[in-house]
């Protein structure tokens, strides 16, 4: 329904970056996350500096194990908006699952800092878990 509404948006008005954004998110929610990419990429071309593609995009190359491409993405994501707590959670997990346990901490700490509820989630993680001081 939400992937309709996205292609009816971008059939009335090609270049609406939050149409195709939105096409995006409704894939990702589809476990499509290799077209929802290629949707968020579309945004980005649009709205280079469209905060929320950057890191659905980045979320989505996360999903499909593309570590390199999602840390590139988190990295943009956090140069656009520094206090982006679920951006500073994730890179955080990628750096711990890469085995760089510094950065890991540095990230994690500020994401906590910056959204409390998310010192639970990091206590469930079993990549975070140990980071928690």
């Amino acid at each position: 329904e939400s992937l309709a509404a996205a292609d009816k948006a971008i059939a009335l008005k090609p270049d609406f970056a939050v149409a195709w954004c939105n096409k995006g998110a409704a894939l990702s929610r589809l476990d499509k996350d290799l077209e929802a990419v290629t949707a968020y990429d579309k945004a980005i071309a649009l709205q280079g500096n469209y905060v929320e593609a950057w890191y659905n995009k980045a979320v989505s190359l996360h999903n499909l194990a593309k570590p390199n491409g999602a840390l590139k993405a988190y990295n943009k994501t956090l140069e656009l908006k520094p206090d982006y707590a679920e951006a500073l959670y994730n890179r955080a997990g990628l750096f711990a699952g890469s085995g760089e346990t510094a950065k890991a901490a540095e990230d994690l700490a500020r994401a906590v800092e910056l959204d409390p509820a998310l010192r639970d989630k990091a206590l469930s993680d079993p990549d975070l878990s140990a980071l928690m001081s």
